[in-house]
């Protein structure tokens, strides 16, 4: 007689839920000094990322570490931002940030909004949606 396993039916899918990610970690420095402009801020990013998401963030990160781009590195970066901030934005589906004078930003956030960040802004948002560890969290593990 056959073994029979005790597998249970889902009659319904299940979901990956969202990711909530506090910002307190994220720092700008300007004069010698750390300002923390999203603490006590979040954002709740989709339950899962596309490979070719993972792809196209890891390659802006790489790119970026480079100093004197090529016209064609150039060329490739400025798409790179183009598809990065159209991922974020879809892959952001709730925050609470806020921008320099303290009035909530849209949430979720719309390509628009994505594109007004700074590029600090935008590489930490990268680091959390990809469950890296940010410079700050990692410097204070």
């Amino acid at each position: 007689m056959a073994k029979r396993t005790d597998r249970r039916r889902v009659s319904t899918p299940t979901k990956v839920p969202s990711r909530r990610v506090r910002s307190d970690d994220y720092v700008e420095a300007s004069d010698g000094k750390e300002y923390r402009p999203h603490a006590g801020e979040w954002v709740d990013f989709r339950g899962k990322s596309s490979v070719e998401s993972i792809i196209v963030g890891l390659r802006l990160q790489s790119l970026l570490r480079l100093s004197g781009l090529s016209e064609e590195e150039a060329a490739e970066t400025s798409g790179l931002y183009e598809r990065v901030t159209e991922d974020l934005a879809h892959a952001i589906k709730g925050w609470s940030w806020t921008d320099d004078d303290k009035n909530a930003l849209p949430s979720p956030p719309s390509t628009e909004v994505v594109r007004g960040l700074s590029l600090d802004e935008l590489l930490w948002l990268l680091g959390a949606r990809y469950g890296g560890r940010t410079k700050e969290a990692a410097k204070n593990a």
